[in-house]
């Protein structure tokens, strides 16, 4: 039991690190340099193995 509870608090913690990670990340973002680099990105349609599969419906 005890090791299940350490498991579980060092997962907690791990994600609890990504968060903050992630948030610090985000804030240095510049929205100008994420349209640049999507700008890059060319107009083209999915490969085959990239495409949603049939009768998907998005949420």
């Amino acid at each position: 039991m005890g090791q299940f509870l350490a498991s579980a608090a060092g997962e907690k913690l791990a994600v609890m690190l990504t968060m903050d990670y992630l948030k610090r990340e985000a804030a240095a973002g510049r929205r100008e340099d994420f349209e640049k680099y999507f700008g890059t990105v060319p107009e083209a349609p999915p490969r085959p193995d990239d495409e949603l599969p049939p009768g998907y419906v998005p949420r």
